[in-house]
């Protein structure tokens, strides 16, 4: 992850990380993922609100990709494993608990059913 986007974060406000949001791609939110999880001890507090709500819309993000996966019969591909991975990822660190394969895609067909 390049040093910038992470100091754009930080001193976005509100309404600007909102913006910041709409425009990462799923790849850069698995870095992003990816980069917290290993951080997470060593950031300050008052991140956490903010953290919560990317790492929850990055968790989102990744259930509709799983989804769509899943509906274009990719369920065993190794792309699928790998957002698989990332989605508990995510789900942990933002305190949801962690789910099993079932469980996440009963809930994401949960979410496309009532779109």
């Amino acid at each position: 992850m390049e040093q910038k986007d992470w100091l754009a974060w930080e001193q976005a406000t509100g309404k600007e990380r909102s913006l910041l949001l709409k425009q990462t791609s799923t790849q850069e939110a698995r870095v992003y993922v990816s980069y917290l999880r290993e951080q997470w001890d060593e950031l300050p507090a008052d991140l956490g609100q903010e953290l919560a709500i990317f790492l929850a819309s990055m968790h989102y993000q990744l259930e509709l990709e799983l989804l769509h996966l899943e509906e274009a019969g990719k369920r065993d591909s190794s792309a699928y494993q790998e957002l698989m991975d990332f989605y508990r990822l995510s789900g942990f660190l933002t305190g949801m608990e962690e789910p099993d394969e079932e469980t996440a895609m009963g809930h994401a067909t949960a979410l496309s059913s009532s779109s």
